[in-house]
């Protein structure tokens, strides 16, 4: 079943059809919300300590676009670590952080126990499946 949406902007009005999916539409703000399993399902190998019901907000792999509620994804670059922007990320509100398999030992017991902890073993890849995922295929 479709659901209309009519969304009204300072310089636009169109119609968005959402078709039945597994997140929730919260038209304050146009967010998507959804459960932290259903943005990780596809990708293999996974490792997690926490809740992975609790509902998301966002996806970022940048710590200072992180907001509250949001799954912040921590890869590690040529020139910088995003495994070394994990608190600051945490300190944005991150519900959930998805972490380097091979970085586990060293930064799960820095990370609080309320913040869910996904070890994947290549965290590119787990954010191009997790960005299809919570954005419905774009």
């Amino acid at each position: 079943m479709d659901i209309l949406y009519t969304v009204k902007g300072e310089w636009f009005e169109r119609n968005i059809f959402i078709t039945m999916c597994p997140f929730k539409w919260i038209e304050k703000g146009m967010k998507f919300i959804m459960e932290l399993k259903n943005i990780l399902s596809g990708i293999e190998g996974l490792k997690a300590k926490g809740d992975l019901e609790v509902d998301i907000t966002g996806i970022s792999n940048d710590s200072r676009e992180v907001k509250p509620g949001y799954l912040f994804i921590a890869i590690k670059g040529f020139d910088t670590d995003g495994h070394e922007y994990i608190n600051k990320a945490i300190e944005n509100g991150a519900k959930a952080i998805l972490i380097q398999e091979e970085k586990a030992k060293e930064i799960i017991k820095q990370i609080p126990d309320e913040i869910n902890i996904i070890t994947s073993k290549d965290t590119r890849i787990a954010t191009a499946i997790c960005a299809c995922n919570y954005y419905d295929n774009p």
